[in-house]
């Protein structure tokens, strides 16, 4: 046993700390996660290739809020941004932000927080709600809206599904994605007529860095494309997603 031991010592102290480095990774703790998320973000800036591109980030920045004030902006807003862009023909239009509520500013809303009378709302009340405006340019557009996946439901919540079909090829693709019962979008009369839902939701990391996204999640057992997806789908305009399982 003796000579055995010296013979292979080498041997046993290179298994020993290759079986507690698996252990380690199985088990992952917190530190190990830590170590990836260092070693991966390494990578990101040393190996990262710069290259031209024709996506353009449309961002609310200081400026914004100075020029349209503070935010929520009027729905107006939107559909004029929505008219200069459609001038250039951009494949897709993706808007990462949530219409949860109705426009502060359309009639009905105005008249519910003036507690206006009958007498003084006859012309307010022809008025187009904003609402209505930015769901026509949306209509008019190539626009996608974001959605996300939740625990809890959203007041403003409604039975919406997915703008594209999803096509399975050797399983079921729910079986193997994310799941949340509930879903926070935005107003159903902005949703309707958009050409399509992409989820922003993102796997919880131990900084609060996001570091990766799942191309396919389930909201209320419905499959969903990430955003980035959804904008791909409908910027080469196809209707249908292909699952390999």
């Amino acid at each position: 046993m003796k000579v055995f031991l010296q013979k292979y010592t080498n041997y046993l102290i290179f298994l020993i700390i290759l079986l507690l480095l698996i252990s380690l990774k199985i088990i992952n703790p917190p530190f190990i996660k830590s170590v990836s998320y260092l070693s991966f973000d390494l990578y990101q800036k040393i190996f990262a290739e710069k290259k031209d591109s024709d996506v353009v980030i449309i961002d609310i920045d200081e400026k914004s809020l100075g020029k349209f004030g503070q935010f929520p902006w009027n729905r107006n807003v939107f559909a004029k941004i929505l008219d200069q862009l459609n001038i250039s023909n951009p494949k897709a239009i993706g808007f990462d932000i949530f219409f949860t509520e109705k426009d502060k500013q359309s009639p009905d809303e105005i008249i519910k927080s003036y507690d206006l009378i009958p007498s003084d709302i006859t012309e307010l009340q022809k008025l187009k709600s904003p609402d209505d405006i930015f769901s026509e340019k949306l209509k008019e557009s190539k626009s996608i809206i974001a959605v996300l996946g939740s625990n809890v439901p959203s007041h403003s919540n409604y039975n919406r599904k997915a703008k594209a079909r999803f096509l399975s090829k050797g399983g079921d693709p729910k079986q193997f994605t994310y799941s949340y019962p509930y879903s926070i979008g935005s107003l159903e009369i902005l949703e309707k007529d958009v050409k399509g839902l992409g989820s922003i939701s993102f796997l919880d990391q131990l900084d609060g860095i996001i570091r990766s996204l799942p191309l396919i999640v389930q909201f209320n057992k419905k499959l969903y494309p990430t955003m980035g997806l959804e904008m791909v789908r409908v910027g080469s305009n196809q209707k249908k997603y292909l699952c390999r399982t």
